[in-house]
């Protein structure tokens, strides 16, 4: 097998083993060697920590059948040098874990709020194109009583005017010793309603409970409330 062919196959490897492992590391939705599979990788620095450089060495390859950029999103809490590296050399897709549109209360479950404001974040995002192949994605898992009203669904809006994307809101669904309950389809129908009225693609799709914590930065926050 040819050394290069070699190589790229352990950067394989070693993505979907960083994607899955190590501890305050980045997760996997799903992830396969097969050309034509959607690779989603969690990655907290985006762009700088372990999976990234593995995506960058699978990316720079010229041996046929790996997967392409245009097939493949990153998923990010929004650590911003690590994001604006991505954003500027690479083309593939990004996820945005957002889950609140007000800062205090997006703290209160994600505390990378405190370091990398939301706003700032999407500040950097608007720097880039995202009006053609490319494409931005804002996550948003629907809590009963948290995040899920109508003054929710307008601060969102606000928040991401004028981007080219969409959000997909995602029905949580509960794990173990948490307190946190998925909203209502009621509610989730509404708060898509509102941001489609205003000119923003919005979906609804399930979650897989502890592996959306993990990929939005919420996992520890849920352990320290099962421990006390």
């Amino acid at each position: 097998m040819h050394m290069k062919t070699i190589s790229l196959f352990f950067s394989m490897m070693l993505l979907v083993i960083c994607m899955s492992a190590c501890k305050g590391g980045p997760t996997v939705s799903k992830a396969t060697g097969s050309p034509g599979d959607l690779i989603v990788v969690m990655e907290k620095s985006s762009w700088t920590g372990p999976a990234g450089l593995a995506l960058k060495d699978l990316l720079s390859s010229d041996v046929p059948g790996l997967t392409s950029p245009k097939r493949i999103t990153v998923s990010t809490i929004g650590v911003a040098k690590g994001l604006q590296r991505f954003l500027k050399e690479s083309d593939c897709h990004l996820a945005y874990s957002l889950h609140s549109p007000f800062p205090d209360e997006r703290l209160s479950i994600m505390p990378v709020e405190k370091a990398f404001p939301a706003k700032e974040v999407i500040a950097q995002i608007r720097q880039f194109d995202f009006s053609h192949q490319r494409r931005v994605s804002f996550e948003y898992i629907m809590f009963d009583g948290l995040n899920d009203d109508l003054r929710h669904a307008e601060g969102v809006a606000k928040l991401i005017a004028g981007i080219p994307c969409r959000v997909n809101l995602i029905r949580f669904h509960a794990i173990p010793n948490s307190p946190l309950k998925s909203s209502n389809t009621d509610n989730m129908n509404a708060f898509r309603d509102t941001l489609t009225k205003k000119g923003i693609v919005c979906t609804i799709r399930s979650s897989r409970g502890e592996d959306i914590f993990a990929a939005c930065g919420m996992l520890s926050t849920s352990k320290k409330e099962q421990k006390n």
